[in-house]
């Protein structure tokens, strides 16, 4: 590498000058070698078998642990995330938008995100029952190593001696040919023949990141069992911790004498602490959404419990020490001033294998659809009715002059009515060449205008109406994983479901004022664990779940933007500020 000369003296009497431009980086020639070395954490299952260490699934994808390791430092415990071994082409490309989201997304330090470590290329790769990792040989001839070609738009492994071929649609009912003794490369022995595991089937890219052990499901048990065992360690007792908004009589009275006044009183400051803990956990996670919607343009449409985590710096439970928190003359009252003005916590969105950026560029067939039980009490109302059929009395009449069409009455009595954006696909155009874009929504709803090629034959009776999830399904699905906190219940939402279709159908403002009219508030609102700033918390979590009506942050489903996201961040932070003020002065009482 060149070393840079010394500059010239400068003149006595510089004259101003023009400012030469800098010169363009540039990327040396030189190389540094890397002493960057991966493992996979392996357990023996019940038959005494080495399995790899799995973290998680999801549809597309498994996280396995690993270790990374440099030069001879310790090894660090990471997540690779890898496709699963049936994973076709469609989802190939939906992995590489994650990976290139998530590059973008690593450049910034002070984001609530998960960032990357590193992107691996894997080669096929099988754990035999003896421990050891292989790259598997040809079942058939036992002659070469397999490679990667694709089959009716699949991935395979395949021979280029014998022509074995794997496809990964068959790979589940297959998958003993690559632990046969023909393709192992470790060992011969029979206990293990057949009963190996794919580590990564065909040649792939892999996600490496930060191993996190604590979700948002366990977050607020996880805090509080830490909160409590300092109280143990400090009052003596948890009695207290009941709250003065649920006491009996007998309490009541016990809470005139001193003693009891004062446990009582530490007890709601702990309450309120943790709640704190629980909005500061929304703060982060809508600061980051607002970063993603405004900043970066890109909309998450997976917001839900089990695609968050949290990243604590420090554990209040006894097993760590270094903040002198055993120290006799450190009180409950130092704690819950540490966790009121400290957090010890960073909460992180991962898992951007749907995300979209600017504007939706898949296909409604190549898009996954978020379903099933960690994922359904999180979807808007436009994610479960993501594709709809409609059969139509009579075809649709086509105007391609103009591009527009009379929208049919089974259409416009739809419970999400055509809006600019959605897209309409016949249910017979198996190669979606006549798949149509909404443009706009004339005549009070009657005419639509359109884009694309309408088909030809005006035939058009039973077609497929797919709505794009944008920003304010962001929105939604964080007023939903708001009351998730506060409820510590996923089983709650259905009620909070209710409520937010109630508020809309009956435009009523979102408001305190006006939400305690509606028959489901008492339940939604007794449902939170905690039983301060209820009616506030509730108010926000509606604005965020609702569209349209006075105080809602969307205005309509379509709303582009990061101003809804910029109105939720205001709001919680006001709340988490009002919470901090009034225990921070109760502490000076």
């Amino acid at each position: 590498m060149s070393r840079p000369t010394d500059a010239p003296a400068a003149p006595a009497a510089p004259q101003p000058q023009a400012v030469a431009p800098l010169p363009e980086a540039a990327i040396s020639r030189e190389t540094v070698t890397s002493q960057l070395r991966y493992a996979f954490r392996m357990t023996r299952n019940r038959g005494g078998l080495w399995v790899p260490v799995e973290l998680g699934q999801g549809k597309f994808a498994r996280v396995l642990c690993g270790q990374q390791q440099i030069g001879n430092q310790p090894a660090r415990s990471v997540a690779v995330k890898i496709l699963h071994s049936h994973a076709k082409l469609t989802d190939e490309r939906l992995f590489a938008t994650e990976i290139a989201h998530l590059r973008k997304l690593s450049d910034a330090d002070n984001v609530n995100v998960l960032h990357i470590l590193d992107v691996l290329q894997l080669r096929p790769l099988v754990l035999c029952g003896c421990g050891k990792i292989y790259h598997p040989r040809c079942p058939a001839c036992s002659h070469e190593s397999l490679t990667r070609i694709e089959a009716d738009a699949l991935p395979a492994l395949h021979c280029v001696a014998c022509g074995y071929l794997l496809p990964a649609n068959r790979v589940m009912d297959r998958a003993q040919e690559l632990s046969s003794p023909a393709a192992r490369t470790c060992c011969q022995d029979r206990s293990v023949e057949g009963r190996g595991t794919i580590v990564n089937f065909v040649h792939r890219d892999a996600i490496v990141m930060e191993h996190l052990t604590l979700g948002l499901k366990d977050f607020a048990r996880v805090r509080r069992e830490e909160v409590l065992d300092q109280w143990r360690k400090k009052d003596g007792e948890t009695k207290a911790m009941v709250l003065a908004a649920r006491r009996s009589l007998a309490t009541r009275v016990a809470a005139w004498l001193p003693r009891e006044w004062r446990r009582r009183r530490s007890a709601e400051l702990v309450e309120k602490a943790l709640l704190l803990e629980k909005v500061l956990v929304v703060v982060q996670l809508v600061e980051a959404v607002a970063w993603l919607h405004g900043e970066k343009r890109i909309i998450h449409k997976d917001l839900a419990a089990d695609n968050i985590m949290v990243r604590l710096s420090g554990t209040r439970n006894g097993k760590s020490s270094w903040r002198g928190e055993h120290r006799p003359e450190m009180s409950i009252h130092d704690i819950l001033n540490d966790i009121t003005s400290y957090p010890t916590f960073r909460t992180l969105l991962i898992d951007f294998g749907l995300a979209d950026e600017v504007v939706p560029t898949r296909s409604w067939y190549d898009d996954a659809e978020a379903a099933g039980q960690n994922k359904s009490p999180f979807l808007s109302p436009e994610a479960k009715n993501r594709r709809q059929d409609v059969s139509l009395d009579q075809p649709i009449a086509f105007s391609p002059e103009d591009q527009t069409f009379v929208i049919p009455p089974e259409m416009r009595g739809l419970s999400l009515p055509l809006m600019p954006g959605d897209r309409i696909s016949h249910s017979l155009d198996e190669d979606h060449a006549h798949d149509l874009m909404i443009e706009n929504v004339l005549d009070g709803g009657k005419i639509a205008k359109y884009g694309g090629v309408a088909p030809g034959v005006q035939d058009y009776r039973r077609c497929v109406v797919e709505r794009p999830l944008l920003e304010p399904h962001d929105i939604f699905a964080l007023g939903a994983l708001f009351y998730f906190l506060l409820s510590e219940d996923a089983t709650r939402l259905d009620p909070l479901h209710a409520l937010v279709y109630t508020a809309q159908e009956k435009h009523r403002t979102v408001d305190v004022n006006s939400l305690r009219g509606l028959d489901l508030y008492p339940g939604v609102r007794k449902a939170i664990r905690s039983a301060f700033w209820q009616d506030e918390m509730i108010v926000i979590i509606l604005r965020a779940m609702t569209r349209g009506l006075p105080g809602s942050y969307a205005r309509t489903r379509i709303h582009r933007g990061g101003e809804p996201a910029q109105r939720f961040l205001l709001e919680i932070k006001r709340l988490h500020h009002d919470i901090q003020r009034d225990i921070v002065s109760t502490f000076w009482r």
